[in-house]
């Protein structure tokens, strides 16, 4: 492999806080906006340009798990776009509507927000981390602070700083394979159906439908899930797929973004397939964001 030299130079000090936190996903935006409200000053980064990870620039269908109480009650309230007899409407989830909201939150708290900038390396003193390099528009810098939290999901300044951890399934080390949701438009919502998981496997006219998707869909993508949203005629699919991915490395990811994105059009373009769930081939909105690395 070739290599260049990278000339050694001295960054600035961009902000310094009691408490850092990388990644603006439900954990580090949680942490962030808790953490400001306990009195501690607060630095935020988040290396796209919205706050919310993959519940917002994923395009998230719903809040799921078995979490209780607590800020993850408020965050519930103040973002619900709509609300229904049984509780369950409130679980849904307007990407664009919880952006603004977890901004909001940020703001009241008091939180410094680092937008479009990317953590790149930890800052060490011995074994312990004392803050995180970072880059963007404006140059490259460091964020210094006594607690420094890693809640990017991947994990990477963790990893960097020495923690320990384990690549992907303990057995093997693979990892599960990565898909991209998109949302379709103009969907005769009251006659669809909406399986949620692998396991249901709802009779539709053509049959079963998780073998309709199978037989209909290119693989290695073949299940089917689709989820309700708060928008009239908009339904949230995760139907893509693509396996055999390191989700550390970029040109897997690059690959894997290619292969989703080609799936999600041939998908759409299959009106037999959709046909059997009564989704109109008239599709007026398709966006994306790539989940699970």
């Amino acid at each position: 492999m070739n290599t260049y030299q990278e000339p050694g130079r001295e960054i600035p000090v961009m902000a310094q806080a009691d408490v850092v936190v990388i990644g603006s996903g439900p954990a580090g935006v949680s942490a962030a906006i808790v953490a400001a409200r306990e009195g501690a000053s607060v630095v935020l980064v988040e290396q796209t340009g919205n706050v919310g990870g993959i519940a917002t620039e994923g395009l998230m269908s719903h809040w799921t798990g078995n979490t209780k109480g607590g800020f993850y009650e408020e965050l519930i309230a103040r973002s619900a776009d709509v609300d229904s007899p049984d509780g369950r409407q409130r679980y849904i989830i307007n990407p664009e509507r919880l952006k603004t909201v977890l901004l909001e939150m940020l703001e009241e708290a008091g939180v410094e927000l680092f937008l479009y900038t990317f953590a790149c390396a930890p800052v060490m003193e011995g074994d312990s981390i004392r803050g995180v390099i970072v880059e963007n528009k404006s140059g490259r810098g460091v964020l210094m602070g006594k607690i420094i939290i890693d809640a990017s999901g991947d994990g990477d300044i963790a990893a960097r700083a020495g923690a320990p951890y384990t690549l992907g399934r303990e057995t093997d080390h693979k990892m599960q394979p990565v898909t991209i949701m998109f949302k379709v438009a103009g969907v005769d919502t009251e006659r669809g159906v909406f399986p949620g998981c692998f396991e249901d496997h709802l009779e539709i006219p053509a049959g079963d439908i998780q073998r309709v998707g199978r037989e209909n869909l290119p693989a290695p993508a073949g299940h089917v899930l689709l989820y309700r949203t708060t928008l009239p005629g908009v339904v949230t699919c995760n139907m893509t797929n693509c396996t055999g991915i390191d989700g550390t490395k970029a040109e897997d990811l690059t690959r894997a973004t290619v292969i989703c994105r080609k799936q999600m059009d041939a998908i759409v373009a299959n009106k037999k397939y959709f046909n059997h769930f009564s989704i109109t081939p008239y599709i007026s909105c398709i966006s994306s964001q790539m989940l699970d690395f």
